[in-house]
């Protein structure tokens, strides 16, 4: 498994995802659900869906999601009827190796499976994964406007001018084939503002590395997540600069 290292990441958070079939879940589920995990997750929130309009004309709730955050905000676990995700934030913490991120989601994944298979229902089916890595690129990297875009990603290496001039904000999405056919990856530069501790707006860009699993996909979870994670740390390493990694303390072993 491909290892990294940073003194300064950019990394706000990193998602472990599962598309599921829990066709049995009801509103009742969550409540005995979280009686497994409120140790770890004191917090439960509900997320009611959208509204849906039914055959008669009148509105209806879609299925709730509910979320369950950790006494540190840092964890969160998010569930519905079908798709189950492992949220780690790294915002007010040292990053933790991916090894020791992925032991804390398999755990809670296996504790979802024990109890549903405790409560007497079929096992939950998998239908894909995903995995997450979300960076904020900031003055800290020295990134304070989209004419800096070069400064830190790769793939754009020079200013973006027309005849009206500069650009005021930039996005863009680039699509990957992972390995062996295995899935793709689905990388996002998207500018946004956002609230600074001095309460004051400024423009940042988020960089979201998305790997998803194929629907042919049988591998099991350690392979397939850590080949995903080996493919999402190259490619971050591909369209950065190494002028931002220095930058980020990057560490050469």
């Amino acid at each position: 498994m491909q290892s990294v290292k940073f003194k300064k990441p950019p990394l706000i958070e990193v998602v472990f995802g599962m598309d599921i079939e829990m066709s049995e879940l009801s509103l009742v589920h969550f409540g005995l659900y979280w009686e497994t995990i409120k140790s770890k997750f004191p917090t439960p929130v509900e997320i009611v869906g959208e509204l849906t309009l039914t055959e008669d004309a009148s509105y209806t709730p879609s299925f709730p999601t509910v979320c369950y955050l950790s006494a540190n905000e840092n964890r969160l676990i998010r569930l519905t009827e079908d798709y189950f995700s492992f949220h780690c934030r790294c915002i007010n913490e040292d990053y933790q190796h991916f090894v020791k991120l992925f032991q804390e989601f398999l755990t809670e994944w296996n504790n979802l499976e024990s109890w549903w298979s405790d409560m007497g229902q079929e096992d939950i089916k998998i239908e894909a994964f995903s995995l997450q890595y979300i960076n904020l690129i900031d003055e800290e990297s020295a990134w304070k406007s989209l004419q800096d875009n070069s400064k830190v990603f790769s793939i754009l290496n020079q200013e973006i001018k027309t005849s009206l001039g500069s650009p005021k904000v930039y996005s863009s999405k680039l699509e990957f084939d992972l390995p062996d056919d295995s899935g793709r990856l689905i990388v996002i530069l998207e500018q946004n503002k956002v609230e600074d501790s001095a309460e004051e707006i400024k423009d940042v860009m988020f960089f979201s590395l998305l790997a998803m699993s194929s629907q042919r996909e049988r591998s099991p979870l350690e392979s397939w997540f850590g080949s995903a994670h080996d493919s999402i740390i190259q490619s971050f390493l591909d369209l950065t600069t190494e002028e931002a990694q220095s930058i980020w303390g990057r560490i050469y072993e």
